[in-house]
């Protein structure tokens, strides 16, 4: 089952935990108001340096993308980011409000990209 990020509708800055694959990741998420987009950087935990990892930065929130597909990150190899909305017939992106309601941002692992793919098909 895809792990669903929670991200929040109507707050222009913050920042939230979610733990993915038994790892705790950091997410700091801002609306840039002047191209009415969504963005978000990740970063991890680090033991050695008692803080956070930025692991990618600036990644922009695309209807049916996988997010900062880039990355070189395992968390980025070992899975997709990917941001839908629950209504399939929907492809407007999101906009200010609609963060953790009409949209989602779900991150799958190989496997159940897989599994989506197939059910799709």
């Amino acid at each position: 089952m895809a792990t669903v990020i929670p991200f929040r509708p109507s707050e222009a800055y913050y920042s939230f935990d979610s733990v993915i694959g038994g790892v705790t990741f950091t997410f700091d998420v801002h609306w840039n108001s002047r191209e009415e987009a969504w963005y978000f950087d990740v970063s991890e935990q680090s033991d050695i340096i008692r803080g956070l990892y930025p692991i990618v930065q600036g990644v922009k929130v695309v209807l049916g993308t996988y997010l900062g597909r880039s990355a070189s990150h395992p968390l980025f190899k070992r899975g997709v980011f990917l941001c839908r909305a629950p209504n399939k017939n929907d492809i407007n992106e999101p906009r200010f409000d609609d963060m953790g309601t009409r949209i989602q941002v779900l991150y799958f692992s190989q496997f159940e990209m897989s599994q989506e793919i197939m059910s799709t098909v």
